[in-house]
Formats: structure tokens, C-alpha cells, sequence
């Protein structure tokens, strides 16, 4: 899955997906809910990154992660 494509399932707009990759924004209950559904990050985990300040780095990696899967 690209940033697009979870922008997407999520109502969000790419620029928003961009803000939490880079760290410029933390997600809401509910955008974080929308990334749970989507990608399978539990509640806890995405809590944990943010307490741990890797938020950004760990969506992205998860993003990174649909994709290879897609394309094989």
C-alpha cells in the first residue's frame, strides 16, 4: 500500500500520511483506528510508537511492508 491508497481508506489527504511519516503530526484516536483497520497495527503498538518516538518511521516501514507483499 502506498501513502495514496491510505490516504484513501483512511479520509485523509496525502499531505497528512506525509506530516505522520516525517513526524510533523501525531494521528488522532480515530485516524489511528482508520491505520488499524487498514494495516493491522494494533492500538497499542501505534501507542507505543508514539510514546517512543517512531511513529513516522514505523508507518512507513508498515507501509513499505504492504507493498512488497502486494508485489509478489
Amino acid at each position: 500500500m502506498n501513502q495514496r491508497e491510505l490516504a484513501g481508506i483512511t479520509q485523509v489527504s496525502e499531505a497528512t500520511i506525509s506530516r505522520l511519516i516525517s513526524g510533523q503530526r501525531r494521528p488522532g484516536l480515530l485516524l489511528m483506528s482508520k491505520i488499524k483497520q487498514a494495516l493491522g497495527w494494533s492500538s497499542d503498538a501505534q501507542l507505543q510508537a508514539l510514546e517512543a518516538g517512531t511513529y513516522g518511521v514505523e508507518l512507513d516501514a508498515r507501509l513499505e511492508t504492504t507493498l512488497l507483499k502486494k508485489a509478489s
